[in-house]
């Protein structure tokens, strides 16, 4: 196995491990074992310092710079002629998994407008919680994503469902960032 290889492969389950134990996953975990009816309304959704201590290291998982994002997983260590062929296929199908699950269509429909669910991601990433630059090129339906945040902010029952929405795409993808750590973990155990 190459070293470059090795490095994104551990750096993939460190940091999957930071997501393990953050507040914001374990909320998940223990309301999966509480009824719904126990649970007050104010206390249906991590609070925010723990999605945004979350949030500080998820993005890792999408960023090429750092080594090991599922991109760079696929594009470039899957290259290693070590790596198993079902490792390389599961990164691959993770990968694409995540590409139509984040271009599928948001629960929510508001005046008529549906957004995917990057659209959601990246209004709340890149319209508030890890940059707010009211200047950044991208957009969705002609706004800004600062201005399609501040939109959505002023109307609290549809801010609520969005802030919603974004907790279950968060987990959802913490679930594929798992499955890609307990590969990881099978493949380093071949070569140790």
């Amino acid at each position: 196995m190459k070293d470059d290889t090795q490095v994104a492969l551990k750096l993939f389950i460190k940091k999957a491990q930071k997501l393990r134990s953050t507040s914001f996953i374990k909320y998940f975990l223990d309301v999966g074992k509480l009824s719904l009816s126990l649970i007050s309304p104010e206390h249906m959704e991590p609070d925010d310092e723990a999605r945004d201590a979350f949030l500080l290291t998820f993005r890792l998982f999408f960023f090429d710079g750092d080594g090991f994002s599922f991109r760079y997983l696929d594009e470039k260590i899957s290259r290693d002629s070590s790596l198993s062929e079902h490792w390389k296929q599961e990164v691959k199908d993770v990968r694409e998994w995540l590409m139509q699950y984040l271009g599928g269509p948001s629960l929510l429909v508001v005046d008529g407008t549906s957004f995917t669910r990057q659209n959601v991601l990246d209004v709340f990433l890149y319209g508030d919680l890890a940059h707010v630059n009211t200047k950044k090129n991208k957009r969705v339906f002609n706004k800004t994503l600062r201005q399609q945040y501040e939109m959505w902010e002023q109307e609290e029952a549809v801010f609520r469902m969005y802030h919603l929405e974004l907790n279950q795409i968060l987990f959802d993808i913490f679930n594929a960032i798992v499955h890609i750590s307990n590969l990881n973990e099978q493949e380093l155990k071949q070569f140790s």
